[in-house]
This record gives C-alpha cells, sequence and structure tokens, in this order.
C-alpha cells in the first residue's frame, strides 16, 4: 500500500518490525496516523513502509496504545481556532470517541495502566498534566515540558530550554522517577516512546523542516541516565 507523506513524528512501536506513526505535508499539519512497518540502518535511524491509514483529521498528536485503544490529539493548541482534545481509536471496531477535553487544551496523551491520562497542556508555555492536575511543571530550566511516556517506573518526556524557544533542534528528552520524583537527562532529541528496553525517539534535521527518528537500547544509555 503505498501511502505519500513528507513529515512524520511520534514513532510508536507495537513490535519489532511494526509501528504507528503520524504523517502530514509539513509539522504544523500532522493530519494521520498510518500503521507501518520498520527497519532500522546501521546508524540507527528508522525507516519505515506505510501499510494502512488508521486515523485521519486536523492536526494529530499521537500517544500510545493501551487496552487495544489507539490514544492521541486532534486539534493545534497553538491556534486560537485550533482547541484540542483527547480521542481514542478503538482498533477491533474502527470507533472513535473523545476521551477529554479541557481549557488546558490537552494533547500528546498517554493512558497509564493505573488507568490515569496523562498528556500535555498550557501550550505553548506546556507542561505536564494528569488526570486534570499539573504533573510536571516547566520551570526555570525549561520553558517546555511535554510528550509523557511510562516505562518501568519512569515518566520520559521532552524539554525545550527558554533560549530554545521556537527552535526544534532544542528538544532534549529527561525522565522522571516516579517514586522519588528526581530528573535526570536521558538524550538530546524529541517524542519519546519505550518499546522492549529500546527508546524510540525524533532528531530534528536542521534545513528539511523534519525528523529523523532512531531507537537505542536503554542499556546503552547508562552512561547517561541513571540504571
Amino acid at each position: 500500500m503505498s501511502l505519500e507523506y513528507r513529515i512524520y513524528e511520534d514513532v510508536v512501536a507495537l513490535d519489532e518490525t511494526t509501528a504507528l506513526l503520524t504523517v502530514g505535508s509539513m509539522l504544523a499539519t500532522l493530519n494521520r496516523v498510518l500503521l507501518v512497518n520498520y527497519v532500522e540502518t546501521k546508524e540507527g535511524k528508522l525507516e519505515f513502509t506505510p501499510t494502512k491509514k488508521l486515523i485521519e483529521g486536523a492536526y494529530i498528536r499521537l500517544g500510545n496504545v493501551a487496552d487495544g485503544f489507539v490514544y492521541f490529539s486532534e486539534g493545534n493548541p497553538l491556534h486560537s481556532t485550533g482547541a484540542s482534545e483527547v480521542k481514542k481509536l478503538n482498533l477491533l471496531t474502527d470507533e472513535i470517541t473523545i476521551v477529554m477535553t479541557g481549557p488546558e487544551n490537552p494533547h500528546q496523551p498517554f493512558f497509564n495502566l493505573d488507568k490515569k491520562l496523562y498528556y500535555t497542556g498550557d501550550a505553548p508555555r506546556a507542561r505536564i498534566y494528569c488526570n486534570g492536575n499539573v504533573f510536571i511543571e516547566n520551570d526555570d530550566d525549561f520553558r517546555e515540558c511535554g510528550n509523557p511516556f511510562i516505562y518501568n517506573n519512569f515518566m520520559y518526556f521532552e524539554c525545550l530550554p527558554h533560549n530554545m524557544a521556537h527552535r526544534p533542534q532544542g528538544w532534549v528528552i529527561y525522565r522522571m522517577n516516579l517514586t522519588t520524583h528526581e530528573k535526570e537527562f536521558v538524550i538530546k532529541g524529541a517524542n519519546p516512546s519505550l518499546y522492549n528496553g529500546f527508546l524510540y525517539y525524533d532528531v530534528y534535521q536542521a534545513g528539511s523542516s523534519s525528523f529523523l527518528a532512531y531507537r537505542v537500547k536503554l542499556e546503552d544509555l547508562k552512561l547517561n541516565i541513571g540504571t
């Protein structure tokens, strides 16, 4: 199946060969979620072959897959006419239902096994929410924090320093221990997701107005993060 796309973000692996991917014609107009096959090059870059279109809408950001549902947001929180809301797709029936709306313009959702919904809110000074309450605040070091993804009692998330505002090459990934709330740097990049001991993430390519996707074993990052 051939599906044309120019820009992508938000890789969420389903297994070692298939994933979900958000695509569009430019970063500000991501409008589809595709089921894709992927392979890893020698350099660690991921290459994708689309197989099916799952979701189409107006500015889509992919969250995670839980209990047979794909969680995502629709609507651009940076546009006054584009208030965002969290939705979910039933993978068995293809039915899409609204999960939540809110004044904080919830987007980039993560539905955890504890039945709590984590998401990004308050862009462009984004911070991370849990069920309507602030969970990770932007602070003196970071203008924005968002895109939460929980794995093995850690929340991985992206941060943008104040001096890199509106510069996509400035994003870095941190993680927070959910027991101690201690935070630590993980790697330079954005849009973290995790599967089977691998961190999937995007790195902005200067001059291309797009990202390239990579994955790395968490054990290979032990020089950067705690074990």
